[in-house]
């Protein structure tokens, strides 16, 4: 089931979902890869990783592995 990963629509900013309470961001500035862990503690948050995972809103659409570790290096 897990990791699933996504992108946000319209930008360079990447997600690799690895259970229904973490995800890691990813975004490039200038070259230089930056990851962000989050974890999903409040109600919210976790909200926000079950909209990812289905692409809730239009705000985000599916990448598979391959597609994710070109663009990530």
């Amino acid at each position: 089931m897990f990791p699933y990963y996504r992108k946000l629509i319209g930008k360079d900013i990447y997600y690799k979902i690895v259970s229904d309470e973490e995800f890691h961001e990813i975004t490039k500035v200038k070259g230089r890869l930056n990851v962000e862990l989050v974890m999903a503690i409040q109600y919210p948050e976790k909200l926000r990783i079950q909209d990812m995972i289905t692409c809730h809103g239009n705000y985000y659409e599916k990448v598979d592995e391959k597609h994710y570790s070109a663009w990530a290096g």
